[in-house]
């Protein structure tokens, strides 16, 4: 009984060029699944609710502490639920405090009596004003508690011009990327496990031996006939 096929890989090693002819080969292919990847990416990026980031900024001064553990302890506090719940409360908004926690980041550079209060929200007025709440309460009744010179504000947040986070083109760069890709992994997929006989190196590799003769391609070949009829 004869042996099964095997696929195209099978006792022979498929090089990188190979493969990579498979991209003009199958151009149209590539360029559909380029394409639609960029344009879901796009609209994807279009339709997705952005974030804008407002920031203030504080210095902090040192008055029975060291630096280090004053930052630290604001650092700490500010996202404490009753400054959440003061921030809440003061600006009327609609959402809870483990929500609100997670849209304030508290920020201390390196080397620097700097602490920055950032606020992330779908509307940039917003984001300001809840990064401004927090620096107020920092000033007044955060230092109060704590028995330590209030801080100074160095920057007051303002509403952001743009979004942050990369815009619709790159991710429309990044779509079409795995658009491509994906597509490439299916064609060299596809041409691996592919187990027809298309040449006498096929044939050699399912018999497992070499053939005696090859019959050439018996297409018939028009006859180009001169103006008299005749070939």
């Amino acid at each position: 009984m004869p042996a099964a096929p095997a696929s195209r890989a099978a006792g022979r090693e498929v090089t990188p060029v190979e493969l990579f002819r498979l991209l003009p080969a199958h151009f149209a292919a590539v360029l559909v699944c380029t394409l639609l990847g960029g344009i879901l990416a796009f609209a994807a990026a279009r339709l997705a609710p952005r974030s804008y980031q407002a920031e203030a900024q504080l210095y902090v001064a040192a008055s029975g502490y060291t630096e280090l553990q004053l930052t630290a302890d604001y650092q700490e506090l500010l996202t404490s639920r009753t400054m959440l719940e003061s921030v809440i409360s003061t600006l009327g908004l609609s959402t809870d405090t483990a929500h609100l926690k997670d849209q304030i980041t508290i920020l201390h550079p390196a080397d620097t009596h700097i602490l920055r209060i950032v606020a992330a929200d779908s509307s940039p007025q917003r984001a300001a004003d809840i990064a401004n709440a927090l620096a107020a309460l920092a000033l007044d009744d955060l230092s109060a508690r704590m028995g330590t010179t209030p801080p100074r504000l160095v920057e007051q947040a303002a509403p952001p011009q743009r979004f942050s986070g990369p815009g619709a083109v790159f991710h429309a760069a990044f779509g079409a990327g795995i658009g491509f890709l994906l597509c490439f992994a299916f064609l060299c997929l596809h041409y691996l496990r592919d187990d027809h006989i298309y040449t006498a190196d096929d044939l050699t590799r399912c018999l497992g031996s070499s053939p005696l003769a090859c019959i050439p391609d018996a297409t018939p070949h028009r006859l180009h006939t001169r103006k008299g009829g005749r070939p």
